[in-house]
């Protein structure tokens, strides 16, 4: 006998027929899910995550929504690609988050998945202190092209600074004074006008820095060849002095009465008895 005679097929439009179809329909889903989900990450190849850094946790989030704008994944799919792409620290808080608030990962949305994340790396202490830097940011010891790319990277975090005029004030106002000056004297309209005579203003004051620091350099140079010929001169005299006092002391040694050596001549001469005679004066 037939295994369709055995398990015949239910009248069509049955509550049985309906909830088979829809177990056969589960499965072919959740076998297409997963086909698709392996061919996905070898495909685009996610970036992944390890929950050490809050800067790095916003980078990934702002990664894995470009991905998806790709490709027409659903809700569930999205999470659950972004789940898989979790290591280190963040794959721990993933196994607490479904402890804790009882969250299933087949049925876990990206949007449910993108608040908990926030709720975790990207809490409203991370925006006040990256609000807080951009208004700190200073020129300083950077480069140019270091604080151009400081600043705009720091932009998103004030969204308060839409209009292109405030813009331009806030990026003026965070150079040196004698930048700012020549800046604001041209009155720049736009971000990529200001940026662009920043980068003129710069190069000029490094070029006019390092003629002059050539030029001191040269003078303290000079200088030192200066210093060391009046050194080689005056060594030479006080040289010609010392030999001169040498010379005299031995010419008048010479001349010098040897009184002393009379005395030792007479000194400790015994007599006929015995007795030691006191020395001789001359």
């Amino acid at each position: 006998m037939s295994e369709e005679q055995n398990h015949p097929m239910p009248p069509e439009g049955s509550e049985e027929q309906e909830e088979r179809s829809d177990n056969v329909n589960e499965q072919q889903t959740s076998k297409r899910q997963r086909v698709e989900l392996q061919g996905e990450f070898r495909k685009i190849k996610p970036p992944h995550f390890d929950g050490e850094q809050e800067e790095a946790a916003e980078a990934w989030l702002i990664n894995m929504n470009k991905y998806f704008q790709l490709y027409e994944y659903d809700h569930n799919l999205k999470a659950r690609l972004a789940i898989f792409q979790l290591q280190g620290k963040a794959t721990l808080w993933w196994e607490e988050v479904k402890i804790v608030k009882g969250v299933a990962e087949q049925t876990v949305t990206w949007d449910n998945f993108q608040k908990y994340f926030k709720e975790r790396y990207l809490t409203e202490r991370f925006y006040d202190e990256k609000a807080r830097e951009f208004h700190d940011l200073r020129l300083r010891q950077q480069t140019m092209d270091e604080f151009i790319t400081r600043f705009t990277s720091l932009l998103r975090y004030v969204p308060y600074i839409r209009e292109e005029k405030a813009k331009v004030q806030r990026f003026v106002s965070s150079l040196p004074p004698y930048m700012r000056e020549r800046i604001e004297f041209d009155n720049p309209k736009s971000m990529d006008e200001v940026i662009r005579k920043a980068r003129i203003c710069y190069q000029q004051s490094k070029q006019k820095g390092e003629a002059a620091g050539r030029k001191w350099n040269e003078k303290k140079s000079f200088k030192s060849i200066g210093n060391n010929k009046g050194n080689r001169s005056s060594g030479s005299k006080g040289n010609g002095k010392g030999l001169n006092s040498r010379i005299l002391a031995r010419t008048t040694s010479k001349f010098r009465p040897n009184n002393e050596s009379k005395v030792s001549e007479q000194h400790a001469r015994l007599d006929n008895e015995g007795t030691i005679r006191s020395p001789v004066q001359c």
